[in-house]
């Protein structure tokens, strides 16, 4: 039983108590004589079975959360799903039941009825691993009769989808797939609220199909699978599915999909801290280790190019995977759309509930948020070639990124990968150049009708401050004899 529900009861406990205050009942011959009240009892034996009950601590194997409630507020459509609701958070919906519901069953129905799969062994199995699947979730799961029955149907569609796309095309849809549904599916099966645990999932796709192999070999077909279906959110493509990490010593562990395609976008050195438990590498270079400017910020693109810092695309890197070299800072192209707003602010929300992974995305949508200010920042980038978008227009974009870290914790980025970066970038724009040389260069030199006026002007009054020289030169020559 949950933190919550043992909350729950010792507010009905207090509520019980005020009311045997405010309305005290008549004391008998009976309550005089020592006995106390029936109702009392009742309340403390029942407080005693919540306490009992109850644990003081959440479960270390919780990883599929609800979003907090101000983060919900500020986009709640980026959290809930709009065609299928996966697992107990969202099932039961009424606006998925008709679309979605007929959607599963049509998956399920094929894979049991083909003969090619016997419906009771995989039964058996989901039973036998229902309360290590129920302990995945934060939230007591009141649906006794029915969690089996939903991981069955639920995980089965979520298998059956994958196999589906891979025959025909992720990006093309299915005879069972219209293509309106494919960016949807993928929007609702990236959610937080609406995962499934891995190992359930790895489960059902080896017993699905035939339990031959090795449980490796079906867990890395099975993401390699899930991670074609999602790469078109960041469109594009990326071999590595679960690599060993440190020479093989370490393997990756991964609570589902989110945390899944989560591993998959960000830089190998901040997975590898985190399979191993342990602090980033630093690695500050010696002149920029005495930085003194705040290491949370980053100045926006425009202050940047102002400072001539050079902003420049990084290619054949993972998504997140920026860079900062003294005066130079490169980025991963940023794709930024409706879908890609829901793919951020879910990461975000899984940082922000679970203890077991430092907050990366989070520091790198603050980044963002730094880089980015107003719309002129998006067209810089988009000349760049660094930011692509299919919004209306640029303060579309900026909004968008803007509203990103609405209501989120935690733009600390000593935990994170990108203190490096900031502390670098930061130390040069601290340095004499940046604060007054680059902003004359600006002036003077912005643009090539500005540097042909400079250069212009300085040809002609080239003479006259010969002349000057010449003049000042004679005169002190003059005093000297």
């Amino acid at each position: 039983m949950t933190m919550m529900a043992a909350k729950r009861s010792l507010r009905l406990a207090r509520a019980a108590i005020s009311s045997a205050k405010l309305n005290p009942r008549p004391r008998t011959l009976s309550s005089e004589s020592g006995g106390g009240s029936s109702s009392t009892i009742d309340w403390k034996a029942s407080l005693r079975e919540q306490l009992r009950n109850s644990s003081s601590e959440q479960s270390s194997s919780v990883s599929i959360y609800r979003v907090p409630v101000t983060m919900r507020q500020v986009e709640p459509s980026a959290y809930t799903p709009n065609l299928v609701s996966i697992g107990p958070y969202h099932r039961g919906a009424t606006h998925l039941m008709e679309t979605g519901d007929q959607l599963k069953w049509r998956f399920v129905s094929r894979l049991f009825r083909s003969n090619r799969v016997e419906l009771d062994p995989v039964f058996d199995a989901l039973e036998s691993m229902e309360d290590k699947a129920r302990s995945c979730y934060a939230d007591d799961v009141k649906i006794d009769g029915e969690f089996v029955r939903t991981m069955l149907l639920d995980g089965c569609f979520v298998i059956e989808l994958l196999r589906e796309l891979e025959k025909y095309g992720f990006r093309n849809g299915s005879p069972m797939i219209q293509k309106w549904m494919l960016p949807n599916l993928r929007r609702d099966l990236i959610m937080l609220e609406n995962q499934l645990p891995l190992p359930v999932l790895q489960m059902l796709f080896r017993l699905t199909e035939g339990g031959k192999g090795s449980e490796d070999s079906y867990r890395d077909s099975l993401l390699k699978l899930a991670l074609r279906f999602f790469s078109p959110l960041l469109q594009r493509e990326s071999p590595e599915v679960s690599p060993k990490l440190k020479g093989g010593k370490v393997q990756e562990t991964h609570h589902h999909f989110l945390d899944f395609f989560r591993s998959r976008i960000l830089p190998r050195e901040a997975i590898e801290a985190e399979a191993l438990h342990a602090p980033l590498p630093r690695r500050i270079p010696e002149p920029h280790r005495h930085c003194h400017q705040e290491p949370n910020m980053i100045r926006s693109v425009k202050e940047l190019a102002k400072a001539r810092m050079f902003v420049g695309k990084r290619k054949n890197n993972r998504p997140l995977d920026v860079q900062s070299d003294g005066n130079r800072l490169v980025i991963p192209p940023i794709y930024l759309e409706d879908g890609r707003g829901t793919l951020f602010r879910n990461m975000v929300a899984f940082e922000q509930c679970h203890g077991g992974c430092k907050p990366q995305v989070t520091a790198y949508v603050f980044f963002l948020n730094g880089l980015i200010n107003c719309e002129e920042d998006v067209a810089l980038l988009t000349r760049k070639g660094i930011i692509h978008h299919t919004l209306g227009s640029n303060r579309e974009a900026a909004d968008l990124v803007n509203a990103l870290t609405k209501e989120v914790v935690g733009g600390d980025t000593r935990e994170s990968y990108l203190q490096r970066v900031l502390v670098v970038a930061n130390s040069y724009m601290s340095t004499t150049y940046a604060v007054m040389g680059a902003p004359l260069v600006d002036k003077y030199f912005g643009n090539w009708v500005m540097a042909l006026s400079t250069l212009g002007f300085c040809i002609y009054e080239a003479p006259s401050f010969m002349a000057r020289v010449r003049d000042l030169t004679e005169t002190f020559d003059d005093d000297n004899e």
